[in-house]
């Protein structure tokens, strides 16, 4: 089943939380709603769910319609699996018995417990389900979430930041396992986070929201590699800025001119450029690009890479130096003082306006 929004608003008192949201999740598709605290993501999942009243715009699960602002189908109703931030799960209740319990609608004990375990199987825990959630893992106890929101076989399942209790490490093995299981479930997925990197891996689309809209929608890659606004550039990865004038449809800057896209002669616009956009070489370059020369001021080791800040001095005396951060590939050989020249790929870097 697919899961169609259209035209929500919602509003606490006079403030607005969600304005104009259009959506559509097709079946077997996961779609991330990312940003910031207070965007309006997890309200937006408690109103396709039921737990919040809709005030304007209608929600359809396939072609039937489940809300619209005169009629709210009960949550109970609607078919979709909800796994909470805290996983919810029952502390007196063993693995099975939690499991089970989203299946109240089964009225065979036998066939309950046939579900359940296979749900909990379909997640690899199986096996503990005759503990108690205390006696499992952070880890394990998602896995149970996930395999109690799946158990009644939901037209749509809706995750609100699934894995933001977990460790960075069994976090990346987690939502790795989720996935699989999302995907093989063929179901219509929705997953609120506030994790870029989490967003592109799990969503097969991203809907980045903003102060209650949805500002940009698109694969993952179409959003870190062209984002349409400064704070979509800026969400998903450190960013370089350097300021100039449009003149004869570019930018003058210290890398040299960077082309202007459709900004009219005599704006004042933003160009930004991530930090992997910036190659490192200890003599000049002989790409097309333009060569910097530039003295590191400081080295910072990452996972798998090393993000390097820099002095970097323009050629052109009309264009100030600059301080800029590259990202090179595994360690880099280099020590604060060191000098080295810099150049910038341009078909890597975002003009905005001001």
């Amino acid at each position: 089943m697919s899961l169609t929004i259209e035209g929500i608003h919602h509003a606490y008192g006079a403030r607005a939380v969600l304005e104009d949201i259009d959506l559509k999740v097709q079946p077997g598709e996961v779609v991330c709603l990312l940003g910031p605290s207070g965007c309006g993501k997890t309200t937006l999942l408690r109103l396709v769910a039921g737990l919040e009243e809709l005030q304007k715009g209608r929600i359809f699960i396939g072609e039937e319609m489940i809300a619209d602002p005169r009629r709210q189908m009960l949550p109970e109703q609607r078919g979709t699996g909800f796994l909470f931030q805290d996983f919810a799960l029952f502390p007196h209740l063993t693995v099975l018995e939690n499991t089970m319990f989203g299946l109240s609608t089964v009225r065979d004990k036998m066939e309950r417990r046939r579900q359940a375990l296979n749900a909990l199987e379909s997640v690899g825990m199986k096996e503990s389900a005759p503990v108690y959630p205390h006696e499992l893992s952070g880890g394990q106890q998602q896995r149970v979430a996930l395999a109690r929101a799946l158990a009644p076989k939901p037209r749509i399942i809706l995750l609100d930041e699934p894995f933001s209790s977990l460790d960075a490490r069994l976090r990346v093995q987690i939502r790795d396992q989720t996935l699989h299981v999302l995907k093989s479930s063929g179901v219509a997925t929705v997953m609120v986070t506030h994790d870029p990197e989490e967003a592109m891996f799990m969503g097969d689309r991203i809907a980045l929201m903003h102060e209650g809209r949805i500002v940009q929608s698109g694969s993952p890659t179409e959003l870190y590699a062209f984002p349409v606004s400064a704070f979509a550039a800026t969400f998903f990865s450190d960013v370089n800025r350097l300021e100039g004038v449009v003149r004869e449809g570019s930018i003058r800057t210290i890398f040299g001119p960077v082309p202007a896209g459709n900004f009219e002669e005599g704006r004042r616009v933003l160009v930004m450029f991530r930090p992997e956009a910036v190659s490192l070489t200890p003599e000049p370059s002989d790409r097309t690009e333009k060569s910097v020369p530039a003295e590191i001021e400081t080295t910072r080791l990452l996972l798998g890479s090393t993000l390097v800040h820099l002095s970097l001095t323009s050629p052109d005396p009309e264009v100030l130096d600059a301080h800029g951060h590259a990202r090179a590939p595994g360690l880099l050989e280099r020590s604060e003082g060191d000098d080295i020249f810099v150049s910038l790929d341009h078909s890597k870097t975002f003009v905005f306006e001001k």
